[in-house]
């Protein structure tokens, strides 16, 4: 999906979120290295736990200041991906 993204929309800002951003993590890790296939993109990682309403919010706010202050462009879409099954 990611991949996706950055090959046919390169000019967008990817905020992607993960719940584990650890470097010990494999599907960080396989993440990380898809981004580094297109360096001319402009991504960000974050980790979020979804089933913390506290953790979703500091996010979100963490968002909303990014996109008050210019670190973020205004959000032009949400793509919510919370399954992958690889069937190769």
């Amino acid at each position: 999906m990611v991949e996706c993204l950055l090959t046919d929309y390169p000019h967008i800002v990817a905020v992607i979120t993960v719940r584990n951003a650890t470097a010990s993590d494999t599907n960080t890790q396989r993440l990380h290295s898809a981004i580094a296939r297109y360096p001319n993109t402009t991504t960000s990682i974050h980790k979020v736990d979804l089933a913390n309403l506290a953790a979703f919010n500091d996010f979100a706010a963490h968002i909303i200041a990014g996109i008050d202050g210019g670190t973020y462009p205004a959000l032009s879409a949400i793509i919510c991906n919370a399954y992958y099954w690889d069937l190769i």
